[in-house]
């Protein structure tokens, strides 16, 4: 994460009171609506990690099935043509070869929709994870565009190193 891309991010939290994201995303940029809630999930692909992610946004507790807002998961392995915008570095990020298929993208183009486009659908898996932080009990999220993907190949190993091994040693 760059040192604006960070500033922005403390800046976001410290204005709108929201929550920390862990782990930090690569790059955050807040926009200037919100976002209402709850929110209809609609998935574009179907696979287990695609229904853990509907899980994870459903245990929030800001998911209707009637509602005008919608949250759309796209897994861009399976399809390269999402209905919304994606720049350049989102596109690469998506396909890299190492790092893609944990990577994703979340946009919230307007007030009543949020894109969740993962590299793969363990990408949107993460993706979901991430929107389920900012969303946990909330009647309305900021608006973001979040870039991210793993610095290392397999997200478990700090995970486990700072849980599991830290806490045996203190």
């Amino acid at each position: 994460m760059t040192v604006r891309a960070a500033a922005l991010f403390i800046a976001t939290v410290a204005l709108h009171g929201q929550p920390l994201l862990l782990p930090t995303p690569q790059f955050v940029e807040p926009l200037s609506y919100s976002v209402a809630l709850p929110a209809r999930v609609v998935p574009a692909h179907s696979s287990p990690k695609i229904d853990l992610a509907i899980g994870a946004l459903r245990a929030v507790g800001s998911v209707s099935s009637d509602s005008a807002t919608t949250i759309t998961l796209w897994d861009y392995a399976a399809n390269t043509q999402p209905g919304v915008a994606l720049n350049f570095l989102d596109r690469q990020v998506l396909t890299d070869p190492v790092r893609g298929n944990q990577a994703y993208v979340i946009k919230t183009p307007d007030a009543r929709s949020v894109w969740i486009i993962g590299g793969s659908d363990q990408g949107v898996f993460y993706g979901a994870a991430t929107l389920a932080q900012w969303m946990e009990s909330k009647s309305a999220i900021p608006g973001i565009y979040v870039r991210d993907y793993p610095d290392f190949e397999f997200r478990a190993a700090s995970d486990w190193l700072l849980h599991a091994e830290i806490n045996r040693w203190a």
